[in-house]
């Protein structure tokens, strides 16, 4: 499982567990999932995703076991190691 940052065209950014990487257009589904609703010092998903230190003012919506999304836009993997602050 890959463990990742998705954002869709219309659904959000979300944060959870992938059994591949998409292609971007591709409507996906995300296991352990929780929305990404807000964030603070840390302007792209990407920077979160990389384990910005400044990014630590992460909102996360509910847990839910799946979701499905429609219209990848963009991955980012997240670098588990970086990310180790818990």
């Amino acid at each position: 499982m890959i463990t990742a940052i998705v954002q869709t065209k219309d659904q959000g950014a979300y944060f959870g567990s992938l059994s591949y990487l998409p292609k971007a257009g591709e409507a996906i589904k995300m296991t352990n999932a929780r929305r990404l609703y807000r964030w603070a010092g840390a302007p792209t998903c990407e920077e979160i995703a990389a384990g910005a230190p400044h990014a630590l003012a992460v909102g996360f919506g509910w847990w839910e076991p799946e979701v499905y999304l429609s219209e990848v836009v963009a991955v980012f993997p997240v670098n588990k190691k970086e990310n180790d602050h818990e």
